[in-house]
């Protein structure tokens, strides 16, 4: 992470036993759970719901089913980690949402999963991805409330939310469709239906949440790294260093966004059965809402004491 402090301030508060643990430990332990004996792995890292124990209720999502499983876990994970590194400015806040993901949330999905579908398996690290992607969705809000001039409210979180729901029904449908071979125009009216109902829900939510996403957008082109790079283009003294600089604020930018506003289309598995397991699509929306959600009421709930 040193190596990238010199162009975001944020970074210089972690310490290099963090950045060792966090992007070198804890993807080692993937690794080295994955390469035990498949004996090993589910007797104690494969959650049988019919028959749970206590080490498979504590283990079982440090555990994958195979190399695709596992890459794809990993991608994400240092992904959304190095994000949270970048903008995460409350290290107490961080540490605890670190045990909430890595420790509370998996033991409320493995709960889920012995109450609700007994029959199947689980096992993965998506699940604390998924608790992860809503911790990076706050994180991002908080940086840009305290480093601009902005006044954000708990709605835009909403609006959000919104955005996410929209995309993934689009998304879904979408691929619904092509695997039914059924032909683009039909989707139409529902890609339609999507967009009157998430301008339905804005016009409920006032226009303020919406005036506030925009103002956010025109905040970073016009003041953020791309108006940056055309202003000093313009005065002909951007040197490689500073190009390098922005160019890394912007790649940060374009994932942070693809992260906020498409995190319940890259919750869609590629593959939703794996090794004859269903992949329970729902447990990381519902480890996703649990980090957002209780957050985003407590927003409104202070913001609505304050306004009284």
């Amino acid at each position: 992470m040193r190596m990238f402090s010199r162009w975001n301030e944020n970074l210089k508060q972690w310490k290099v036993v963090e950045g060792i643990a966090f992007f070198l430990l804890v993807p080692l332990l993937l690794i080295a759970v994955f390469l035990l004996p498949p004996g090993i792995r589910e007797t104690y890292f494969t959650l049988h719901p019919k028959n749970p124990t206590l080490p498979t209720l504590l283990l079982y999502d440090f555990n994958h089913a195979n190399e695709n499983h596992i890459e794809g876990n990993l991608i994400s994970y240092l992904l959304v980690m190095f994000l949270i590194f970048n903008f995460e400015s409350n290290k107490s806040r961080f540490y605890v949402s670190i045990i909430y993901c890595f420790i509370i949330i998996p033991i409320i999905l493995a709960l889920m999963a012995i109450a609700l579908i007994p029959n199947l398996s689980d096992l993965g690290f998506s699940g604390t991805i998924a608790a992860l992607m809503g911790y990076l969705v706050i994180v991002i809000y908080t940086f840009i409330k305290t480093t601009t001039k902005i006044s954000l409210t708990p709605q835009v979180l909403m609006l959000i939310f919104l955005f996410n729901v929209l995309f993934a029904g689009l998304f879904a449908g979408l691929i619904a469709g092509m695997l039914a071979m059924v032909h683009l125009n039909d989707l139409l009216w529902p890609s339609f239906l999507g967009l009157v109902l998430l301008i339905i829900l804005t016009l409920y939510l006032e226009m303020e949440p919406l005036g506030q996403f925009v103002s956010v957008c025109r905040h970073y082109l016009e003041k953020g790294p791309p108006g940056q790079y055309i202003q000093e283009c313009r005065n002909r003294n951007i040197r490689f260093s500073r190009l390098l600089e922005l160019a890394y604020l912007i790649v940060l930018s374009i994932l942070s966004v693809y992260l906020v506003l498409f995190a319940f289309v890259i919750l869609i598995p590629n593959n939703i059965v794996v090794d004859g397991n269903l992949t329970d699509i729902a447990a990381h929306y519902f480890a996703y809402m649990l980090v957002f959600l209780p957050y985003l009421l407590w927003g409104i709930t202070h913001s609505s004491q304050k306004a009284g």
